[in-house]
């Protein structure tokens, strides 16, 4: 049971670092577009 709990534990340590990258990845990407296009930011405006 230990041994289980201790996979799973693993299991959503890498999940979560999986998604931490992507959110990071998704954010990156989001400024490059608004901080290049400045059609973008004056539509916001």
């Amino acid at each position: 049971m230990k041994n289980l709990f201790l996979q799973t534990r693993s299991f959503w340590s890498v999940t979560m670092c999986l998604l931490l990258l992507t959110f990071c990845l998704i954010g990156c990407e989001k400024e490059q577009i608004t901080f290049e296009d400045p059609t973008v930011i004056n539509a916001k405006n």
